[in-house]
This record gives structure tokens, C-alpha cells and sequence, in this order.
């Protein structure tokens, strides 16, 4: 059947059996106390109509051998770059498994290891040859940076180390956080990145200082910043609704956007931050949830 996991919303909101809005109409909603927590399994993919309705979400962590065989698969579009990256995809997965392992929560993922890979195969793509070591580094820290105490570059570097170059310091990328920023946010005409470069999530302790370098410094104050807050009129769903069309019609125009203390709408950008984009007619397009509604938005 079509969307199979559908018949689960009702069991998930309000306690009915199911069924269509005049049947469940009729039905009485089953009360609180006589309500039971509710485990589902599946190997049908979620989407973010079950994903808001639930408390957890839990995945299983993927052993090596299933890390190795995705980034092969990733790698597979071009058989001589696959062929160039295929020794190193292990040490790959051994240093995303040590790194994840080494966490107190949970801040780097699966994605991350994805990215990193696709990351490396347009730098192998682009030179038609194997990643040095400088394009290695730099990919592990774009994909996973933000965490000093882990140091994920020494991990990588440890099981890497005869990918180095003599000659590295020639051609090693300047690494500061800014110019970080800049590669990921530019794409660069000398590489071309295999999928969508990543969205950035910035942290910092001053927020203000740190908001003046990134719309000043790196954007030229070109990017629309959006503002929110705990206000109490800043959380009505006409606010969220307002934010929401504006980030809407700057991804329709190709413009970049900063947002602020939104996380009353990051809910509603799902999708869009999880870059699950749908191709129609040669045009990307991602849904944007408002509420128990959603609407397609184009993406330039």
C-alpha cells in the first residue's frame, strides 16, 4: 500500500483506532490514563510526520563493514575515482567509529561521515588522482569541526598518516574557521562538490561578535538575518508563519539566510535543513511544514 505508516498517526496523537475523519469522528478518544507509551519497529523510512509525533527516534549504529559498503556506494558513480578512494574508505570508517565512540552525547553522525565522503570524492574527482592529505584535512574539518576536545584530526591523521605528502606544505588549505566558513558557504569553481554543500550550524559564546564577522566579514552583508526570540509574541504561530515565508521566498531567489533563536520554526524547516529535496521538471523542490500543513518550496 501507498504510505503504509500512515495508519499509525492516529495511534500516535489522539488514541483512536483509525480510520477516516467521519469514522473516527464517531469514535471516542481513548482517555489519558487508560493510554499506553507506544513502541513501533520498521523497516520502512520515517518521514517527519512520524518523526513530530514521536518522542524518539533510535537507529541502530552501523558496524564497519556497513559504513565501508555505503561510502563505496557513495564513491560509485565514477569506477576510476572509486578506485582511488576504495584503500582508504576502511581508515574512514575506523576513525568516524573511534571518533563517534569518543563523544559524551551525541554531536557528530552518520551524515557527517557521508559528507566527508562525498566531500572527497569531488577533491579525487576534480584532480583525477587520490586525495592527499591537506584535501583529507580539510574535509574532516569541515564535516567535523565544532568540538575542540575530541580532535578528530589527530584520529584520522593516526590511521592516515601514509596518505601524507612531502610536499604537503605547498598545497595545505588555510584551515581557519573563517576561510572554513567561506569554502562551505561558496562554491568553488575549481571543485565541484558532489550533492549540496552542507548547511552551517555556528556555535558561539558571543553571539553578537560572532554574527558581525559572519554577515560582515564573510557574507559582505549580503544574507538576510532573521531574529527570534523567547517573546511571547515573537512565538505566536502568525510570527512563526511570517519567518517561515521569508526564508521561503530567499530559497526561491538563491539568497543566503542567518537565523537567530528561531528554534520555534526549526521544526517546520525539517526537510529543508536535512536537504531532502525532491526533483520536479529540473527544479529542486523541499516541503516546509507549518503546523499539520505543508507546502512545496522551490529551491534555487
Amino acid at each position: 500500500p501507498r504510505l503504509p505508516l500512515k495508519a499509525l498517526h492516529p495511534l500516535l496523537e489522539d488514541g483512536t483506532g483509525g480510520g477516516d475523519d467521519e469514522s473516527r469522528a464517531s469514535q471516542d478518544i481513548v482517555p489519558i490514563e487508560d493510554r499506553v507509551a507506544f513502541v513501533g519497529i520498521s523497516n520502512w523510512a520515517l518521514d517527519p510526520a512520524k518523526m513530530n509525533r514521536g518522542i524518539m527516534v533510535s537507529r541502530g549504529e552501523p558496524d564497519a563493514t556497513e559504513l565501508e559498503k555505503t561510502a563505496l556506494d557513495i564513491c560509485a558513480t565514477d569506477p576510476q575515482v572509486q578506485q582511488y578512494i576504495s584503500p582508504l574508505i576502511s581508515h574512514f570508517a575506523e576513525a568516524y567509529r573511534k571518533v563517534y565512540k569518543k563523544q559524551d552525547r551525541e554531536f557528530f553522525g552518520l551524515r557527517d561521515f557521508y559528507s566527508l565522503v562525498k566531500l572527497i570524492y569531488s577533491y579525487s574527482a576534480s584532480n583525477n588522482r587520490p586525495p592527499s592529505w591537506a584535501e583529507i584535512e580539510l574535509a574532516v574539518r569541515r564535516n567535523f569541526g565544532g568540538l575542540d576536545v575530541e580532535k578528530p584530526v589527530t584520529i584520522f591523521r593516526d590511521l592516515l598518516a601514509k596518505t601524507e605528502d612531502e610536499d604537503s606544505d605547498e598545497m595545505s588549505p588555510n584551515c581557519s574557521t573563517i576561510e572554513l566558513i567561506k569554502a562551505s558557504l561558496e562554491r568553488s569553481t575549481s571543485v565541484h562538490f558532489h550533492g549540496d554543500s552542507r548547511y552551517l550550524l555556528i556555535l558561539s559564546e558571543n553571539c553578537d561578535a560572532a554574527l558581525e564577522t559572519l554577515h560582515g566579514q564573510v557574507l559582505g552583508y549580503k544574507a538576510q538575518v532573521i531574529f527570534g526570540s523567547s517573546f511571547p509574541k515573537d512565538q505566536e504561530y502568525t510570527q512563526v508563519c511570517r519567518d517561515i515565508n521569508r526564508i521561503k521566498v530567499c530559497m526561491e531567489t538563491g539568497q543566503t539566510v542567518i537565523l537567530l533563536n528561531l528554534e520555534n520554526l526549526y521544526e517546520s524547516l525539517y526537510d529543508a535543513l536535512n536537504q531532502s529535496f525532491v526533483n520536479l521538471g529540473g527544479e529542486k523542490y523541499v516541503d516546509l511544514g507549518l503546523g499539520t500543513h505543508r507546502v512545496k518550496c522551490r529551491v534555487d
